[in-house]
């Protein structure tokens, strides 16, 4: 039986908050049984989502069940599916208030469907149920108005599942009564065995079968008639046989005879005379064979000529046809056939000529313009040699189009303008390279490369007014230097006269020499210059003996150089500083002297300063090392590493502070030791009489100890291991508690369940609570009791079915066999099966309207037959049927509503049962009026052969959503009326 709603049962257990633990633990279980049909379904797949993740996934046991455990104060989603079903979901919502402590539990059924073709199943895709938590019930309860808005869109699915079912089965049913019509009885029974897969509990289909088993079973027994009928022919054809091959040996036939005699061989093949006869035949016919061969030579090599050419035609090779058509013509020059098609060939062959050279000039066309295509788009793609070639190659196709032609023109002007363009680029390219090239020459005051290169670039663009106007600049600038320079070579004059008299103050005479010769050079044959020569070349004289006496002193002074040199190279910087130092004495001012001193002072300097950063460096290292052992704690070696750091630097403050603070950080240790080992034995002294309460099991007492342990020592494990154990312990006895009180509670329910649903005289699914029950506590006597009770119910309405099966049976047979016999007017037989139903179904209507029939047959037999005037009498009238009730047959929609409108004004909310009695069925319509929507749902029971149709409010559902909905639910109002 389908569910419209997904029936949630809801079952709680609720603790306070214990006294012995801090916090109790706190969780949802939740217990599905997932069905088909009412059927438990295993094997499926129920998955827990917590929002959108999937966090849990488990198949369904044997009996459909399923569990999962939700925390609290999360949004979880439970799907069941299964492979060819429709799923469905159910959300949890576990928020629930702080103060509510301990486990809850609820348990639910979740009904599957099967998937049926144009059904739309989207509104399943939203959760079908919400359970939340009530505080004022203190429980968790389906969301009412979220199900109520759910229920119109979920009963919408199930009616339209039952409306494709029902067109499945009327489908397969008419496809079988098709079959059954046109005698494909195979094809029949395959229909509605696919109607019986739909419908299991419908007659009809079985029925059909059984009438075709019964129909093949007479067409076997008819063959095997037929069979022996067929034996006793076999002498007749034989004897015919031999009296046709008879007459056509007098008649000298003897193909015809042989033929015959053959027949009657096959019939009766051990036959003498069939065999002679066939001989005889043979030896004549061989005969004549003979005399036959010769035009039959003639005749097949004719026929060998005309179908090899006939082939030959076929395969259209038309040369090698006619070279046989004109070889039959030569065996049998009498024949039209050869020669006719021999002209046909001729026919064909210039038909072919002439379309040969039709598809030739398509061919040409087509290979034409897919050149132009492809010139075309490599004109598009720019690529303009590949076009213009190939516009080429269709110019030489076809010279007389002028489009290659001109496409070429367009392709050699594009690619004119565009290496117009790109020359245009380079010039401007080339131009800019230059001008910047002369820009930079002008910046560097290289004035004849600027000239040259601004003028380059006039050549480029010869209307260019910045190269111009630059080129200008330039030669302003050379004028300006000309006269600049005429003017320096008098100041030159001047300055080398300058020069040479400040030379020969100084005593540099060869300088003043050349600078006077210099003087010479600017204004040649100068007196002046000339005479200052003479001077200087005396003065020169005079100096050179100066410097020999200067070069005795050099070479001291070289002596004294590598000396020092040596001691510098020796690294002796002391003694090689006061051998630089001598060298004063010898060449004062001496730079090279001078020079290596400062050398040596920087190296002096570079050896104060490394020894001073090596100092520094081990200060620092020790200082770093001294901290981070005090960050380890390891302050006596700190010590030590501050010490150190005083020996390099002696009084350093920040080293002296250090190995204060460490000194009194072990100070601080020693204290905290004294003070540890103390905590050390209180916290001992609470783990003992923890122990000792724990082995006594004196919860509470050893949980208080370990807590003042915990706090005495937060750190230690121990006391946190020993009260989990505890607190295991306590919820261990908790649990029991509340497992002992959830199977009572469970089973009190499936007992109430199972006394509800046996009240109600649904017999299964109470007997489903009572093995639940049984189940829950297998050693209680009253489930069993009470299924032992309901299988004799059952059993005992099985027996009442199959009685009222087999009288269904034996009265539609017996009707069946009444009209058969009453069709071929066998009357009696006919009145004897209406009897027969009669006995079965005593107060049957028709099976007595039919025997009172047969009755007033009979007796008119008997009657004589006496001329009458025929008088016009009225149509007798067709039996009333009291309180017949119409069928519904809505044309529109809105028809069918403002029917149901009209039924909600007239019908009391709840359900209400008319029930109607006709000649041929019975009808229980029933009105119900739920949630402000009415329904009528009607069935309908044909008493000619027991069959059952359903339907609501017109259209055709399946017993089980029928059922399923004329079912009171709680609170709902019910009447009966006899119609």
């Amino acid at each position: 039986m389908h569910r419209i709603l997904i029936s949630v049962i809801l079952i709680f257990f609720c603790t306070g908050i214990s006294s012995f633990a801090q916090e109790s633990e706190r969780y949802l279980e939740v217990r599905g049984v997932s069905e088909l049909e009412m059927q438990p379904l295993a094997k499926a797949t129920a998955n827990l989502y917590e929002g959108t993740n999937r966090v849990q996934s488990i198949q369904t046991a044997a009996d459909g069940s399923f569990s999962f455990r939700l925390e609290i104060n999360k949004q979880y989603t439970i799907e069941v599916v299964k492979d060819g079903l429709v799923g469905k979901k159910i959300s949890f919502n576990t928020t629930m208030p702080d103060e509510e402590k301990g486990t809850w539990m609820n348990e639910f059924s979740i009904g599957l469907l099967k998937y049926c073709d144009g059904v739309d199943y989207s509104a399943l895709k939203e959760p079908v149920d919400i359970v939340k938590f009530d505080p004022k019930r203190r429980q968790y309860e389906s969301d009412k108005d979220y199900v109520g808005r759910m229920r119109p869109k979920i009963e919408n699915v199930f009616m339209k599942y039952d409306e494709c079912i029902m067109d499945k089965y009327d489908a397969a049913i008419k496809k079988g009564n098709q079959a059954y019509q046109q005698k494909n009885m195979q094809e029949a029974i395959a229909a509605y065995k696919e109607a019986q897969v739909i419908f299991p509990k419908e007659t009809f289909p079985g029925k059909q079968i059984n009438e075709i088993n019964s129909q093949l079973n007479k067409q076997q027994k008819a063959a095997e008639n037929s069979e022996k009928q067929e034996q006793e022919s076999i002498e007749d054809n034989y004897n015919q046989a031999l009296a046709k091959a008879s007459v056509a040996y007098t008649r000298k036939d003897f193909e015809a005879a042989r033929q015959y005699y053959n027949e009657a061989l096959k019939i009766k093949p051990s036959e003498t005379l069939p065999k002679s006869r066939v001989v005889e035949i043979e030896t004549i016919l061989a005969k004549k064979a003979s005399e036959d061969a010769k035009v039959r030579e003639v005749n097949n090599a004719y026929r060998a000529a005309v179908s090899a050419a006939d082939s030959l035609f076929k395969l259209k090779n038309y040369t090698a046809a006619k070279e046989q058509y004109a070889r039959a013509s030569v065996i049998k020059p009498g024949e039209a056939y050869p020669k006719t098609k021999s002209q046909e060939i001729e026919h064909i062959k210039e038909a072919n000529a002439r379309a040969a050279e039709t598809a030739r000039k398509a061919g040409e066309e087509k290979e034409y313009q897919a050149i132009l295509n492809n010139a075309d788009a490599l004109f598009k793609a720019k690529s303009y040699d590949e076009a213009k070639a190939a516009y080429s190659k269709a110019l030489a196709m076809r010279p007389s189009d002028p489009y290659p032609a001109q496409r070429t023109k367009l392709v050699e002007n594009t690619q004119m303008a565009e290496k117009q363009k790109t020359l245009e680029n380079q010039v401007i390219k080339q131009y800019k390279e230059i001008i910047a090239t002369a820009d930079q020459y002008l910046e560097a005051k290289e004035l004849d490369k600027s000239r040259e290169a601004y003028n380059r670039a006039l050549a480029v663009k010869t209307d260019d007014e910045y190269a111009r106007s630059k080129i200008a600049t330039i030669d302003n600038m050379v004028a300006a230097e000309l006269e600049a320079r005429t003017k320096v070579t008098e100041d030159g004059y001047k300055a080398a006269i300058g020069a040479a008299n400040t030379a020969v103050t100084k005593k540099s005479y060869i300088q003043a020499k050349e600078f006077l010769q210099k003087a010479l050079a600017i204004k040649p044959g100068d007196a002046y210059a000339t005479g200052k020569i003479a001077e200087v070349d005396k003065l020169i004289g005079e100096q050179q003996k100066s410097r020999e006496q200067e070069q005795l002193s050099l070479n001291q002074y070289k002596e004294g150089v590598s000396a020092a040199d040596r001691l510098l190279e020796a690294g002796d910087l002391q003694a090689a500083r006061s051998a630089y130092t001598d060298l004063y004495r010898i060449k004062p001012g001496d730079a090279y002297a001078s020079q290596k001193i400062s050398s040596i002072d920087d190296q002096l300097a570079a050896q104060a300063a490394k020894k001073q950063k090596d100092i520094e460096d081990a200060y620092s290292d020790a200082m770093s090392k001294g901290t981070g052992l005090v960050l380890q704690k390891e302050y006596a070696k700190a010590c030590d590493a501050f010490r150190q750091a005083l020996t390099l630097k002696r009084g350093d403050p920040n080293a002296s502070n250090k190995l204060k603070e460490a000194e009194m950080l072990i100070a601080r240790d020693q204290n905290q030791a004294a003070l540890e080992k103390a905590r050390k034995k209180s916290y001992d002294d609470f783990v003992a009489r923890g122990d000792q309460d724990l082995a006594q099991k004196n919860y509470s007492g050893a949980k208080q100890s370990y807590e003042e342990a915990l706090n005495t020592l937060p750190g230690e494990s121990y006391p946190r291991q020993k009260l989990d154990e505890i607190a295991q312990i306590l919820n261990e006895q908790e649990r029991i508690k509340n497992d002992r009180q959830a199977v009572e509670n469970a089973y009190v329910i499936a007992i109430s369940s199972g006394d509800k649903y046996f009240k109600a005289k649904d017999y299964l699914r109470s007997k489903d609570e009572y093995a639940r029950a049984s189940a829950i506590k297998p050693e209680e006597a009253l489930p069993k009791t009470r299924i032992a009770d309901i299988d004799n119910i059952i059993k005992i309405q099985e027996q009442e079915q199959a009685q009222a099966k087999a009288r269904s049976d034996g009265y539609t047979k017996a009707m069946n066999e009444g009209n058969k016999q009453l069709a071929g007017k066998n009357y009696a037989v006919a009145k004897n099966s209406y009897l027969e139903a009669l006995k079965l179904m005593p107060e049957d209507k028709l099976a007595k309207e039919q025997v009172a029939r047969i009755d007033k047959i009979l007796l008119s037999l008997k009657k004589p037959v006496v001329k009458k005037e025929v008088v016009a009498s009225k149509p007798a009238e067709k039996p009333k049927t009291e309180n017949a009730l119409g069928e519904l047959n809505f044309k529109t929609e809105s028809e069918r509503q403002n029917y149901l409108d009209d039924l909600k004004k007239k019908y009391p909310a709840g359900i209400t049962l008319e029930k109607y009695t006709e000649q041929y069925k019975e009808i229980l319509r029933y009105i119900v009026i739920r949630e402000d929507r009415a329904q009528e749902y009607r069935q309908i029971k044909f008493l000619t052969y027991n069959g059952y149709q359903y339907s609501v409010s017109g259209k055709p559902i399946t017993q089980q959503y029928f059922q399923s909905q004329v079912k009171t639910r709680q609170g709902e109002s019910y009447q009966e009326i006899d119609m």
